[in-house]
């Protein structure tokens, strides 16, 4: 087995896991323009409803561990998400677009636990925290790829933006090439509970991270060429932004853990926050530039972070069982997020188009306190240990 080509191989898997909904976003405004008469929820669910079904299979993929090999799992999945992401481009009815859509997430619930869980199976925990960060940053690159692109192609035609999705091709060739037929033993039931008790906080703080990430996604396209800050044909390069900063911050998580240790989660959390209120704030392309960047940044810091506190402490048969449940955290909270919004504006009668910036404010600020409140309950029992060891 060769190491290096292993790594790739993986590595490739989580430049697709981003663009399973984000891919299209620049094409958002676009796309709502086409489909006037459509409700606002429908459209912003071309985002989201993938997520809702990766999180369906994630729950039971720890049985679809137990009856194939990891290398026909990857492949299924990556098909699948080629497939379902292709269509899009020829689909002239919303219904039969969100479909595809379905199609997509399904992919996307195979690819996403093994792109972070088989990195804690074949590599040490010593390695675990620099190939996290290099999980995202290349998630990240995949984002910067397909927001540029597809900005782009949605600038030609809205269909268009869907072709990004071939890039799947490129993984589904070096799974072929250089992943092994392993089989690794999940767990016997889709959902186990002690699993999810023993890491309730990074599974919390994973759901409550993309119910703020996703509000962004799903609101920027529409609100910043709504207010006629960008031109629809450069909305995917300032989106980019994002990804860029994202994927620095990944690139260097391994050595600023080093120096930072624990404390470092926080910063990144800090960051992600700011993010938000800037982007409630400005209202310039350079401004939303820089807003993202530092919403990337925070990402790229907090995202291996949480995954490496979900998989540390655990045997590593169990790893890819961790992170289907951390996908599902994940997706639901990206699925939630627009209808979550939606609910609260129309409730109280909220017509701000940024409100969900406030929203994404809300949910970070709340990642702080419950991480806060789990490093003091951790403090306060190794104090209670380290007495009763001496006694």
């Amino acid at each position: 087995m060769n190491i290096k080509k292993l790594k790739i191989t993986i590595l490739s898997m989580s430049i697709l896991t981003v663009m399973a909904g984000a891919a299209v976003s620049p094409a958002l405004g676009n796309i709502k323009e086409y489909f006037s008469g459509v409700d606002d929820i429908l459209i912003k669910m071309i985002l989201t409803i993938p997520g809702l079904f990766i999180m369906l299979v994630s729950l039971i993929f720890p049985l679809i561990l137990n009856k194939f090999n990891v290398k026909h799992i990857a492949l299924i999945g990556i098909g699948l998400y080629t497939l379902g992401g292709l269509l899009g481009a020829f689909m002239n009815d919303i219904y039969m677009l969100l479909f595809t859509r379905v199609l997509l997430g399904c992919g996307v619930g195979l690819i996403m636990p093994l792109s972070t869980g088989l990195l804690a199976y074949y590599f040490d925990q010593s390695e675990q925290s620099r190939l996290m960060g290099y999980s995202v940053a290349m998630n990240n690159l995949g984002g910067i790829i397909a927001m540029s692109l597809s900005g782009y192609l949605a600038s030609i035609s809205w269909n268009y933006s869907f072709f990004v999705y071939l890039l799947g091709l490129i993984a589904f060739i070096l799974v072929i090439l250089f992943l092994p037929k392993d089989r690794i033993k999940g767990t016997e039931s889709t959902v186990d509970i002690k699993l999810i008790r023993k890491k309730i906080t990074p599974l919390l703080s994973m759901f409550l991270m993309m119910v703020a990430f996703y509000t962004y996604i799903t609101n920027f396209s529409i609100q910043a060429t709504s207010e006629n800050i960008i031109a629809s044909n450069q909305v995917g390069v300032v989106m980019s932004f994002q990804s860029v900063g994202a994927m620095l911050l990944a690139l260097c998580f391994g050595a600023m853990t080093k120096k930072a240790g624990k404390n470092i989660k926080y910063l990144g959390l800090l960051l992600f926050m700011v993010s938000f209120i800037l982007l409630l704030v400005f209202n310039s392309s350079i401004g939303y530039m820089l807003a993202l960047a530092l919403c990337g940044a925070g990402m790229g810091i907090s995202l291996p972070q949480i995954n490496s506190t979900a998989t540390q402490g655990m045997d590593r048969e169990l790893a890819p069982s961790i992170m289907a449940m951390m996908s599902v955290a994940m997706y639901l909270g990206q699925f939630i997020s627009p209808i979550l919004s939606g609910y609260i504006m129309k409730t109280f009668s909220i017509t701000l188009v940024r409100f969900p910036y406030m929203l994404a404010i809300v949910s970070t600020m709340t990642v702080i306190i419950i991480t806060a409140l789990s490093d003091i309950r951790l403090t306060s029992k190794t104090a209670i240990d380290s007495v009763k060891s001496n006694v």
